[in-house]
This record gives structure tokens, sequence and C-alpha cells, in this order.
């Protein structure tokens, strides 16, 4: 099978890693791939360091005429049987360029990462054409992504869930202090830690206060965030208004995540709006104790009292008092602990994602099969047609 992928993400975030993992399993079972990638983008020249075909170009926005041009050719060049759409951005001008490859029309399945309707920030409801016609099949990372999108309207039968998936193996092993080290953490001191994206959604503003609140009874809890983002700015001020500067480490992007999961004393997962929240399913494969809010997916994959606690979101009481639990009761959150890490185990290998993409993938070529070529435009008419030169 020959697959593109085309993502138009170019910071270095869960969809990117997801992106990368999936094309490394399917490269251990022979599939034919490429990708699509913003010229200097973190997944394109992770791509390329990974030995895969990468076709790293300029991409303004999903109304680039110029991209579109080049994916297009791309297209119609190599015939592809599928184009995966990582994103929003790239589901336009994949299901674009799909319509413009001509006869041989390649399955279009697309990724849904997020819980919000597509009509969210649709100008005249236009993203109902990217997902009517636009899409062959719409891989929902929870079964709450695919109930938005049945709210939506679109056909269940085009509808699949496959849950991210994660590399079990790296987050195998006993817990280590080196991080900490790295980091500038005391060794000694009650780590609370989340990794994601800064951003408002995201709620580690309510994670701030959390830590304001139990900090006067909990003098040795400290706060790691590891990631970066437009909220930033926004948190470095109120991390400097509350005084818990010296309490709280601001990590940036980091490679030694598993690592990082495995040295915290608990993860928490302030969301208050998630598709699913792979950071939550890689605390749980560490081993590490999970507290996360009932933002969309989430419960699917931590039941609450079973494999962590789980708290409204926007609570920052609760997501304290949730906190001081898992410290309260050590017996309790080992039983968890062992429970989320078997529930990772069990429903969250990379192997099951690929697994479930690739049934996607022969489910949509089928689809397309049956509905045959599209029909051939009216003599004389050029509308449509791809610019010329190469990619």
């Amino acid at each position: 099978m020959r697959i593109l992928h085309v993502s138009t993400g170019r910071t270095w975030r869960g969809g990117e890693r997801q992106n990368l993992l999936l094309m490394e399993g399917l490269r251990s079972r022979g599939e034919e791939q490429a990708l699509v990638a913003p010229r200097g983008s973190a997944l394109a020249k992770r791509a390329a360091d990974g030995g895969f075909a990468v076709y790293a170009m300029p991409i303004l926005n999903e109304g680039d005429v110029a991209a579109l041009g080049r994916i297009t050719r791309l297209v119609r060049r190599h015939r592809y049987d599928v184009l995966h759409l990582h994103t929003s951005q790239a589901h336009g001008l994949g299901a674009a360029a799909a319509r413009l490859a001509g006869r041989r029309r390649p399955a279009t399945v697309v990724t849904r990462r997020v819980e919000h309707s597509i009509y969210r920030h649709s100008f005249l409801h236009l993203d109902r054409i990217k997902y009517a016609p636009g899409a062959d099949r719409v891989l929902c990372v929870s079964e709450r992504v695919r109930e938005v999108l049945l709210g939506d309207g679109l056909p269940a039968d085009r509808l699949v869930v496959v849950p991210d998936g994660i590399d079990l193996a790296s987050y195998r092993g006993a817990g280590s202090t080196d991080a900490r080290k790295r980091l500038g953490i005391p060794e000694d001191a009650w780590l609370i830690g989340t990794v994601g994206h800064l951003d408002r959604s995201k709620g580690h503003h309510h994670l701030v206060d959390a830590l304001l609140l139990l900090s006067t009874e909990h003098r040795d809890a400290h706060l790691l965030l590891v990631g970066d983002g437009p909220a930033r700015r926004d948190l470095d001020r109120q991390v400097g208004e509350t005084g818990l500067g010296r309490r709280v480490t601001f990590a940036g992007f980091r490679d030694d995540v598993p690592e990082i999961l495995r040295a915290l004393d608990v993860f928490a997962f302030p969301s208050t709006s998630e598709g699913l929240g792979s950071s939550v399913l890689e605390a749980m494969a560490a081993g590490t104790p999970v507290v996360a809010t009932t933002a969309g997916g989430i419960p699917e994959a931590v039941r609450d009292g079973e494999d962590g606690l789980l708290v409204p979101p926007g609570d920052a009481q609760a997501l304290a008092d949730a906190l001081v639990r898992v410290r309260a009761d050590p017996a309790a959150t080992a039983r968890r602990r062992v429970s989320a890490r078997e529930r990772a185990e069990d429903r969250y290998g990379a192997d099951r994602m690929v697994a479930g993409t690739l049934a996607a993938y022969t489910s949509a070529r089928e689809a397309v099969s049956r509905r045959g070529p599209p029909a051939p435009r009216p003599a004389g008419r050029r509308g449509g047609r791809a610019s010329s030169g190469s990619p």
C-alpha cells in the first residue's frame, strides 16, 4: 500500500508524535509511505532523520494554492492509495488534492484529535464540505470525539475510533533521580508534573492555582511543566504574582519525557478540553500516579478510582484535593498505578493503533472502489487543473 501522510504542524506536539509513531509502525509492516510537512517543521526534520521520504514545502494555510498544486502533483505522480491527513489544514489541502488527482483518486483518511464540533471555527459551515465528501474515513481518537462528529451529522460508517498509541517499551523501567538532577529539582521534593502544549485549553493555570492551595501544608511540593506554547507568558506572570517562582520549573520541550515521568511523584493533567490525551497514556504506562480531569475522552482511558483520580475541569480546589489524596494514601495509589500500567499495556500500545489505522485504510479504499471514479469533466473545461512544475 502506498501512503502519503500530510501534516501542517510546525512544532512538536502530541499529534506530531503520533504521526511519526504511526509511520514507524507502518514501515515495520512493509508499507510504502512518504510525508508532506512544512519546511523547517519539527516533524519534517525528525521524519527525515528517521529515513523517511519527506516532501518539505512552504504551507501557509489550507487555502494555499501553491501547496495544493504541489501535493496534487505528488498524488498523480506516485499514485498513492491513501492520503492520511493529520491536521485540519492538511485535511483541506489533501481532500482537494484527492479530488484533483483524476480518475485514480486515493482514499482520504483524516485524524480528528479534538472534541469540539467541526462547526466551531467553520466559516459558513464550509467544514461540512471537508468532512462529507472530503473524508472516506475519520479516525477519532476517542468515543467522545466520535459522539461529537455524529452530532454534527457525519455518517456513522465513516467514523472509526482509533485511540492514540504509545511506545510501551520506552516507559518501562524503574524510576530515577537523574532527571531531577538535570532539571535542578531537589531529590526530596514532592514532584507534581505535567507534559503538554502550554495552551489555555490545557488548564495549566488551574494547576498553578492548585499548587498555591496546597503549598502551605505541603512545603516540599514542586511543580514541573514540560512543554511550551502561547500560554507560557501568562503562566510566568501567574507564577510570579503568586510567589511560587522557586517552586515551579518550566522545562520547555524535552526528549527525555519517559525518564521525567518516572521521576514524578504524581502526574497532573488539568485540561479543560481534550480528545484523549496521549500524555496521560504515557504517564499510565510509566506507572506514575495520575490525577486528571473528566474533559473529553480522558475518562475512557482513566477510570476514576481504578487507574487514577478524576476531577471536574477548571476546579483548582478539587485538583489540589486529589493531588493530596495521592500522597495521603500510598496503598491505594500503588493499586491504581498497577491498574493504570496494565490498562495502558492492554489498550494503548502502538501496535494496536497501527493495526486499527491499517484496517481503516483498507475500508476506505474499498469504499472508494465501490463508488467508482469521479465523472469526467465536460469537454473544454480546464477548471481545477494543478499548475505545472515539480513539488
